[in-house]
């Protein structure tokens, strides 16, 4: 629990700890992205049974300049790689394609990257399979 959130949001959040886990979109909503709680939150519910909240996470870690900041980002990249590893189609095609719009971001340094990218040449969905191809090939400096 964070003590630097208003009283409203400590009170949502305690009850969150406590296991209200419907208060998890509303936190989200309302914690700043930067905020390390907001982290937890957006980790503990990747993967959970709430479509919008893991859709709500991907759109707040992919919002325009927020892996600008050097001090989320190393926060953000696992999430991302982590929503093309087990996301929903959609999720791995936003994904993807936030990785191939980024870069200068995304480099052929980070191995949990590369071998996921590795990974998702062989997805059932094409767009996702042939992104991921193109990555490799310009980490590799196959491409373009």
């Amino acid at each position: 629990m964070s003590t630097n959130l208003p009283i409203g949001l400590r009170i949502k959040d305690f009850l969150y700890h406590m296991g209200v886990k419907a208060f998890a979109g509303s936190l989200l909503d309302e914690i700043p992205v930067s905020n390390p709680r907001w982290f937890e939150i957006a980790n503990a519910n990747l993967f959970s049974k709430e479509l919008a909240v893991r859709d709500q996470i991907l759109k707040a870690v992919m919002s325009k300049g927020l892996i600008d900041k050097p001090s989320v980002r190393p926060k953000i990249i696992p999430i991302v790689v982590r929503f093309l590893k087990e996301g929903t189609v959609e999720q791995r095609r936003s994904a993807v394609d936030f990785i191939l719009s980024r870069p200068d971001i995304f480099t052929a340094d980070n191995d949990l990257l590369v071998g996921q990218l590795n990974v998702s040449l062989r997805d059932r969905d094409h767009h996702v399979a042939n992104t991921a191809e193109i990555l490799v090939k310009k980490f590799h400096g196959e491409h373009r």
